[in-house]
C-alpha cells in the first residue's frame, strides 16, 4: 500500500473516530469515554478533584497559597540559621588555628633565644644550665604544638593557613630540625662538661658557637620565618572569620525578610494563577485552533486544563492535529530518507576512494621496505666478510712491516740486488702508505655497514606490534637515505642539516611507520628548499630555530633543515623539523593534511604523504602533528608522540 492510500485510509478512520467522540453527550457518566487509557487508570479520587466546581477550585488555590507562604518563611529561617552556624564553625576553626600557630611561634622563638643565651653564657663563664633546660623545654613545647596542629589538620577544619600537605610538611620539618638541633647542642654541651683543660674547653666553646651560628641554625631561622608567615595568615583568616560572622548575622536578617517577601510573592502569584486558570482554558483552545489554521503548525497542542466540556473540546482538537501531523511527517520522512541515503552513498564512495589510495600507498611502502631489506641483507654478507677480515689484514701487515724493520736493522748494508728491488718498489713510501690504504678500506667498509644498517632500520614497515624505538636512530637512517638529495647540486649548494637532539627515552611505536612520517616530512622540506632556489627568491627564516645561527642577509641565507627533539613534562616526546623554504600560504595550510590535496605537478605528488603521516601520528600513536608556516617564513612541522602509547 503506498503512502497516499495509507493516508486516505487513516484520515477516514480519524474522521470517523472524531465524529464518534464528538457525538458523546457531555454528561458525568460519559466523561470517561473520551479519556486516554493512561488517564482512565488514574485514581477516581484525582478525577473527581479535576472536575470540582469553580468555588471548590478557588478555595483549594487559596489554601495552597497560604501554605506556600508559611512554608517559605520557615525555610528562610532554617537557611539563615544554617549559614550562621557555618560562619560560627569557620570562626572557631580560624581562632583555634591562630592560637596553635601563635603558641608554636612563641615556643620556636624561645628555643632560638635560649640557644643564643646558652652560647653567650658559655663564653662569659656564666651559669648556662638554666638556659639549656629552658631550651629543651621550648623544643618540647614546639613538638607538643606541632602534634596539636597536626591533630587539628586531621579534623578537616574549614580554613587553612596553607594547603594541608604544605602546612603539615612545614610543621614536621620544623619540629624535626629543632630535635636535630637539640641533639647537636646536647653533644656540644656534653663535650663542654667533659673538657678537662683550657684548650679542650676552648674547642668545645668554638663548636657550640659554630652550631648556634651555623647552617642548622640558619635553616631553623628560615623555617621559623615560614611559621611566622603561617601565623600571620591564620590571624588574617581569624579577622576574616569575624567579618564573615558579622556578615552572616546581617545575612540572617536579610534571608528572613527576603524569604517572607518571596513567599508572599509566590503565594500571590499562585492565587492569581488559579484565578486565571479558571477563565483562560476556552481562550487558549480558541487561540490554538486559529494558529493551526493560519500557520499550519501541527506541533501545537491545546492544553487540557480540566475534564469538563472545554477539556473534551481540547482533546478532540489535539487528536485531529495529531493525525494531520503524522500524515505530513510520513511524507517529509520519506523525502529525508531518500536524501540521507544519497548522502550516505556519496560519503561511502569518497571513503572507498580514500581507502583505496591509502592501501595502494601502504602496499608501495611495504614492497619498498621488503626490497630494501632484501638488498641490505644481500649486501651485508660480503661487507661483513670484508669488514671482519680488515682487522686481521692490518695486524698481518703490521707484523710484516715490523719484521722488515728488524731485517733492516740486522742487515744495514743489503746487497746490490736488494737495493735495486727496494728502489723499484719505493719501500719507504710503501711502509708509510700501506697502513693508510688499509685504514681507508676500513672506513669505506664501515660506511657501507652504516648504510646497510640504515636501510634495514628504514625497512621496518612490516612490524605488527609496537616496540621500543630510538627516534634519533630513525631520523639518522632517514637522513642517510636522503643523503644524495642533500648534497650540493649543479644549481644549488648543499642543504645543511642542523641537529639539536635532546635527551629523550625510547618510545613504544611502530618504527617503520614513524620512519615513513620522517621520510614524508623531510622530503617535503627538501622539495620546498629546491622550489625556493628554483624561483630565485631566497627567504630568510624568521621562525624560532632550535639553535642560533650566524646572522646573514636574506639574499644569502643558505638552505637548511633544523631538527630538534626534546622530552615534555606530560611523558611525551616532541620532534620539530623546520626548513627555511618559501613557506606555505594561509589558504593552503588549512588543507595540508587533506587526502589527495597537493600543489605538486601531476606525476610528482599524490597528495597522500602528509595525510597518511597525520593518520599514523594521531590514530596509530595517539599523538599530534601540526604545521606552522607562512608565505616567506619557512615551515615548521611539530610531532608530539607519547612515550608509552595506548593500544590502538
Amino acid at each position: 500500500m503506498d503512502l497516499k492510500s495509507k493516508g486516505m485510509q487513516e484520515r477516514s478512520q480519524d474522521a470517523q473516530g472524531t465524529e464518534n467522540r464528538l457525538s458523546v453527550q457531555p454528561s458525568s457518566t460519559s466523561s470517561a469515554l473520551i479519556l486516554s487509557p493512561n488517564r482512565a487508570r488514574f485514581p477516581q479520587r484525582l478525577l473527581q478533584v479535576r472536575n470540582w466546581r469553580m468555588y471548590q477550585k478557588i478555595g483549594i488555590g487559596y489554601f495552597w497559597s497560604i501554605g506556600i507562604g508559611l512554608t517559605g518563611s520557615l525555610l528562610g529561617l532554617v537557611l539563615a540559621d544554617y549559614y550562621q552556624g557555618q560562619a560560627i564553625t569557620q570562626l572557631l576553626d580560624a581562632q583555634t588555628q591562630s592560637l596553635l600557630l601563635g603558641q608554636l611561634e612563641i615556643a620556636g622563638k624561645s628555643a632560638q633565644v635560649q640557644s643564643l643565651a646558652l652560647d653567650l653564657a658559655v663564653h662569659t663563664d656564666q651559669p648556662y644550665q638554666d638556659h639549656w633546660v629552658q631550651f629543651q623545654a621550648a623544643v618540647s613545647q614546639v613538638e607538643t604544638n606541632q602534634l596539636a596542629l597536626t591533630s587539628f589538620l586531621d579534623n578537616n577544619p574549614t580554613w587553612f593557613a596553607a594547603p594541608p600537605e604544605v602546612m603539615t610538611n612545614i610543621l614536621n620539618d620544623y619540629a624535626q630540625a629543632l630535635k636535630t638541633y637539640e641533639a647537636d647542642l646536647n653533644s656540644a654541651v656534653q663535650a663542654l662538661i667533659e673538657a678537662r683543660s683550657q684548650p679542650e674547653q676552648a674547642i668545645a666553646q668554638a663548636n657550640l658557637t659554630d652550631l648556634v651560628s651555623g647552617t642548622r641554625a640558619a635553616q631553623i631561622d628560615e623555617m621559623h620565618t615560614q611559621v611566622i608567615q603561617l601565623t600571620q595568615t591564620a590571624q588574617q583568616q581569624e579577622l576574616e572569620g569575624t567579618v564573615e560572622m558579622e556578615d552572616a548575622q546581617g545575612l540572617e536578617k536579610l534571608i528572613i525578610v527576603l524569604s517572607m517577601i518571596l513567599s508572599a510573592a509566590v503565594a500571590g502569584g499562585l492565587a492569581l494563577r488559579t484565578t486565571r486558570a479558571i477563565a483562560q482554558p476556552l481562550e487558549q483552545v480558541t487561540h490554538i485552533a486559529q494558529r493551526v489554521a493560519t500557520e499550519a503548525d501541527f506541533t501545537l497542542r491545546a492544553p487540557i486544563a480540566s475534564h469538563d466540556e472545554i477539556g473534551w473540546l481540547a482533546q478532540a482538537l489535539n487528536n485531529l492535529i495529531q493525525r494531520i501531523q503524522e500524515y505530513t511527517h510520513d511524507l517529509t520522512k520519506a523525502a529525508q530518507t531518500t536524501e540521507a541515503q544519497n548522502q550516505e552513498l556519496q560519503k561511502a564512495l569518497g571513503n572507498l576512494r580514500q581507502a583505496q589510495a591509502q592501501l595502494i600507498q601502504t602496499e608501495k611502502m611495504s614492497s619498498l621496505g621488503q626490497l630494501v631489506a632484501g638488498v641490505a641483507h644481500e649486501i651485508n654478507n660480503p661487507v661483513s666478510f670484508i669488514y671482519g677480515n680488515i682487522s686481521h689484514v692490518k695486524q698481518y701487515t703490521n707484523d710484516l712491516l715490523t719484521l722488515l724493520s728488524a731485517y733492516q736493522a740486522e742487515l744495514p748494508q743489503p746487497s746490490a740486488n736488494l737495493q735495486q728491488q727496494i728502489s723499484t718498489i719505493d719501500l719507504d713510501f710503501l711502509q708509510e702508505d700501506l697502513p693508510k690504504v688499509l685504514q681507508s678500506l676500513q672506513v669505506g667498509a664501515e660506511r657501507i655497514n652504516s648504510i646497510v644498517l640504515s636501510l634495514r632500520l628504514f625497512s621496518r614497515l612490516h612490524e605488527s606490534e609496537k616496540k621500543p624505538f630510538d627516534l634519533h636512530q630513525g631520523l639518522d637512517s632517514t637522513l642517510l637515505i636522503l643523503n644524495s638529495r642533500l648534497k650540493a647540486q649543479s644549481n644549488r649548494e648543499a642543504i645543511a642539516i642542523i641537529k639539536n637532539y635532546g635527551d629523550i627515552p625510547f618510545i613504544e611505536c611502530y618504527g617503520g611507520q614513524i620512519n615513513q612520517v620522517f621520510m614524508n616530512i623531510l622530503s617535503n622540506a627538501i622539495d620546498a628548499l629546491e622550489e625556493r632556489i628554483a624561483l630565485g627568491s631566497p627567504q630568510a627564516s624568521t621562525m624560532s630555530k632550535p639553535e642560533p645561527r650566524k646572522d646573514c642577509s636574506r639574499d644569502h641565507d643558505p638552505p637548511s633543515i633544523h631538527i630538534q627533539t626534546r622530552c615534555l613534562a606530560d611523558h611525551a616526546v616532541l620532534v620539530t623539523i623546520a626548513d627555511n623554504g618559501s613557506g606555505i600560504p594561509d589558504s593552503i595550510a588549512s588543507k595540508l593534511f587533506d587526502p589527495f590535496f597537493t600543489t605538486k605537478p601531476i606525476g610528482k605528488g599524490t597528495g597522500l604523504g602528509l595525510a597518511i603521516s597525520y593518520q599514523i601520528i594521531t590514530e596509530q600513536h595517539q599523538g599530534t602533528l601540526t604545521c606552522q608556516s607562512g608565505l616567506g617564513q619557512g615551515t615548521v612541522f611539530t610531532i608530539k608522540i607519547p612515550v608509552r602509547g595506548r593500544a590502538s
